[in-house]
């Protein structure tokens, strides 16, 4: 069995080439590096120790906006709440799941009474004739509710005049 190649870190100090991390500023700065006018990408990736398309993937990294995590999500124990998929995406996000007491509604009173709206204002109000025309119609009052109507506990701003006050994207990224 052959050793891994010992390649120099950032810091200068030799790392086994399965073992090394690069820090935040280390990778920018490598990215920044490889970009500066002449640089070969190959070149700066040799030095590292790392593969070109690692200092791609980077670059990309470090060049995508890094939208604001919350430190919890309050979640009712619904299917589409307990399922494994969600916990591995919260637990690597570093996100809490806060789990509201089974048959109590009230632990999560937000979703609950937004719940209840659209449950009113579009779900009560519509005839569905098929699956696609109930998208069409929800996805219409989706748009109303997030681009057209101003709500009080935002300073009677729509949600996206909101995110595009903070700097967020405008349209939700699937």
């Amino acid at each position: 069995m052959r050793r891994p190649r010992r390649v120099i870190s950032p810091s200068g100090r030799g790392l086994p080439e399965a073992r090394r991390n690069f820090r935040q500023a280390d990778k920018r700065r490598i990215v920044a590096e490889a970009g500066a006018p002449g640089a070969s990408v190959s070149a700066v990736a040799r030095r590292y120790g790392i593969a070109p398309r690692l200092l791609f993937r980077w670059k990309q990294e470090l060049a995508a906006p890094q939208a604001q995590l919350p430190k919890s999500i309050r979640v009712d124990q619904g299917p589409e709440f307990i399922s494994k998929d969600l916990d591995l995406w919260a637990w690597s996000k570093g996100v809490t799941l806060d789990f509201s007491r089974p048959g109590k509604p009230t632990d999560n009173a937000f979703a609950e009474s937004f719940n209840g709206k659209v449950r009113a204002e579009c779900i009560d109000q519509n005839w569905f004739l098929s699956l696609d025309d109930a998208r069409s119609k929800c996805e219409a009052y989706r748009r109303d509710y997030n681009e057209q109507r101003p709500h009080s506990a935002i300073g009677n701003k729509t949600p996206m005049e909101l995110m595009k006050s903070v700097g967020q994207p405008s349209h939700p990224t699937a």
